[in-house]
């Protein structure tokens, strides 16, 4: 229940400063920063992970952090009084840094505490209604976007802090020794031993080199999809929430359908990355947000899939002790450089217009899709 207040307060503040970024500021550029910001805090993602794996009151931990993103937003508030666009940018980019932050520390306790719960002969099915899950939070966080930002960024902000306040209370309800009775006291081994695990299995490095490519180029689309929506084409919010929808419920489609797949995960992968890169270039020369729709849809179907795969795969690989070490991992080298996925996206758009970046971006994540094939430890998993 947490985790899915959690994600729907995390997805409604994401999408919601770009828009209020853009509305601002008037610059794709700034707007970005604004949003991408909230991925730097991943450089640290491995201390973070090694602190949470060694940590026994992951508890205390998540009610600190969950406070942390109640009171946040309190700086964006502040940039409504600035005339300075530099300035606003610099008040929301401070927003996103702690918001960023707190979200990773949750994310890892997260982790920890599925790979407690789930035994082995399970963990296809718990990740499975775990993505599930998360998708319909995602998707619900979507639709309050365009809700909220309808009724006006000052409301949105409230709503959001008030959303990130729900997500708090159910970890009043954690029992306060479970974490006693279900740690491994060999959870205290230092950084460089999460380190030595993670080089020492190929297809978790390869996992790594593949976020890498693939999320420094997906992490561009919303910043695309919103500066397309709001600026190009000139349409209100809850248009963004259309689209970014049709990503989610193919999301939801593709998380059952991937529960039920024996295949292997390099096949999925390839098929999946070179399908919606391709599609992701065709967007581009679209004039309407209905006819978006499909091909939004299918790619989130894509992801869904291997989102299973993926999770399924590292928590059968991933012993317990290391789970937050390599999410942190993951995070540090593979989805830190989306902060500047943002920025870059913005100045793209600035610069070449959202067409171009449109295919830019798909062939990125097509590029990311034939670099499977190069991966043999990776491609040869099945889940």
């Amino acid at each position: 229940m947490q985790r899915g207040i959690s994600r729907v307060a995390s997805t409604t503040y994401a999408l919601s400063v770009i828009w209020i970024a853009l509305s601002l500021t008037r610059s794709p550029l700034l707007a970005g920063l604004s949003e991408g910001l909230l991925s730097l805090p991943l450089i640290f993602s491995f201390a973070v992970g090694a602190f949470v794996d060694s940590y026994q009151n992951r508890k205390l931990l998540m009610v600190l952090s969950s406070l942390a993103r109640v009171f946040a937003p309190v700086t964006l508030l502040v940039s409504f009084g600035f005339d300075w666009p530099e300035g606003i940018a610099i008040l929301i980019s401070l927003c996103s840094l702690i918001i960023g932050f707190t979200s990773d520390i949750v994310n890892s306790v997260t982790a920890v505490w599925t790979k407690t719960l789930l035994s082995d002969s399970v963990y296809k099915k718990g990740v499975s209604v775990s993505q599930l899950m998360m998708n319909v939070s995602q998707a619900v966080g979507i639709v309050l976007t365009g809700v909220f930002l309808t009724l006006g960024s000052h409301l949105t902000i409230y709503l959001i802090q008030a959303l990130f306040f729900l997500s708090l209370l159910p970890l009043f309800l954690i029992n306060p020794n479970y974490e006693e009775r279900s740690q491994n006291r060999k959870s205290l081994l230092p950084i460089v031993e999460g380190f030595r695990f993670i080089g020492s299995s190929k297809p978790l490095v390869q996992l790594i080199i593949l976020g890498f490519i693939a999320n420094f180029g997906g992490s561009m689309i919303d910043v695309l999809i919103s500066v397309d929506i709001k600026q190009r084409l000139g349409l209100p919010a809850y248009y963004l929430s259309l689209v970014i929808f049709a990503v989610l419920v193919g999301g939801i489609i593709g998380s059952i359908i991937g529960s039920r797949l024996r295949i292997r995960l390099g096949t999925i992968l390839t098929s999946s990355l070179i399908l919606s890169g391709t599609m992701l270039g065709l967007i581009g020369m679209l004039s309407s947000p209905l006819h978006m729709v499909p091909l939004l849809l299918l790619i989130g179907l894509l992801l869904g899939i291997s989102n299973v795969g993926i999770n399924t795969s590292v928590l059968k690989i991933v012993q317990r002790d290391y789970v937050a070490r390599f999410l942190g991992a993951f995070n540090t080298f593979a989805q830190a450089i989306t902060f500047a996925s943002g920025p870059i996206a913005g100045l793209l758009i600035q610069i070449s217009g959202v067409e171009f970046t449109f295919f830019l971006v798909g062939f990125i994540v097509f590029l990311s899709g034939t670099s499977v094939l190069l991966m043999k430890e990776l491609r040869e998993i099945s889940f």
